[in-house]
């Protein structure tokens, strides 16, 4: 039985990598990779008065690997089993702020009981970059490696983060999004959305309407997980 449901599980993180491969290789690509080292971000590094139009590439960098930094370790968090919601490293508007605790909260389900998985590595590096109206928008792939403890597996997972920041000045982040079909994210606004657009940022959303929609696929999460 433990070997039906190893295969099973590497069967579908096969396929989840593959999928977000293809949606995340998609567009013009413009290379960004941080020329800082992980953890290396200070706060003066944070600050600048310029416009994030008008920095260099090499000025964007250290912003670049905040977004990364963050994403990380929100991955920590959840595949670890944290119940409290990580520190990002970076400030988040009061709609993100209450948008991504919703997704933490759903992506956090299985660890309400036992949390099986233990995080093991994880490699980031944002493959494409654009301002937009003053923002900066980051897409952040990961490679991601952990160990199912109860069953004894290795296994991974491969996604793309697409994250919003503003005002260089002190750095917020105002939108997060995964264009992968089952996440949280395309399940409270639409599927393979372009964080480029400004359309699509959570401003535009109804927080109500969001809401109650997390609340819904939360505790339909949690039912599947209990009957499993």
């Amino acid at each position: 039985m433990k070997q039906t449901k190893a295969k099973r599980i590497t069967a579908l993180l096969l396929a989840m990598t593959v999928t977000v491969a293809g949606l995340c290789a998609c567009g013009s690509k413009k290379n960004a990779t941080a020329s800082v080292s992980p953890g290396d971000v200070s706060g003066e590094a944070l600050r600048s008065d310029k416009a994030f139009s008008a920095m260099s590439e090499e000025e964007l960098q250290p912003y670049i690997q905040a977004a990364m930094n963050a994403v990380e370790a929100y991955d920590r968090a959840r595949i670890s089993g944290k119940q409290d919601f990580p520190s990002l490293g970076l400030a988040t508007s009061e709609r993100c702020g209450e948008y991504l605790r919703l997704r933490f909260a759903f992506d956090t389900v299985g660890n309400l009981t036992v949390n099986t998985r233990e995080y093991v590595s994880g490699d980031y590096h944002v493959w494409k970059y654009r301002v937009v109206k003053e923002r900066l928008v980051c897409y952040v792939n990961s490679d991601i490696q952990y160990h199912y403890r109860d069953v004894n597996v290795d296994a991974g997972e491969g996604e793309c983060t697409q994250v919003v920041m503003e005002n260089p000045q002190s750095p917020v982040i105002v939108d997060w999004y995964n264009a992968e079909p089952p996440s949280f994210d395309t399940q409270m606004r639409n599927y393979g959305l372009n964080m480029t657009i400004p359309s699509n940022w959570l401003e535009n959303y109804d927080m109500e309407e969001i809401r109650a929609k997390a609340k819904q696929i939360t505790e339909q999460a949690k039912e599947a997980k209990e009957n499993e």
